[in-house]
């Protein structure tokens, strides 16, 4: 995970304990609701919701109704988006030569620029 990884990273930069910091990580993430479920890892797992620093909001019920509504809005707005955008398909395919990027040194050395 990108997100894992650069925790560790900044950890080590400010001279922290890198495990720390990922047990505070993961605390996080297993608190945060899922985007598709609406609840957190760890309220399925234990039942109940676990106590974090992180802000508590109650999402407000929804209906099939509203979800209907809400994914012909999201269409409509990324045609919007890519008629304003001048959104072109890309011409890459399979076969062509592609610059790729460097690969890293280690885990806790930033990535060399590209």
């Amino acid at each position: 995970m990108r997100t894992m990884e650069s925790t560790i990273r900044a950890a080590a930069i400010e001279h922290r304990s890198w495990k720390q910091e990922l047990y505070v990580f993961l605390r996080n993430y297993r608190a945060t609701p899922h985007s598709s479920t609406h609840v957190s890892p760890a309220e399925l797992l234990f039942g109940r919701p676990i106590r974090v620093k992180l802000p508590q909001i109650e999402p407000e019920p929804t209906d099939d109704i509203v979800r209907a509504t809400d994914r012909q809005s999201k269409t409509k707005m990324k045609q919007y988006a890519e008629k304003k955008h001048s959104f072109k398909q890309s011409s890459i395919r399979v076969g062509d030569s592609v610059l790729v990027r460097q690969n890293k040194i280690n885990k806790l050395t930033p990535p060399p620029p590209v």
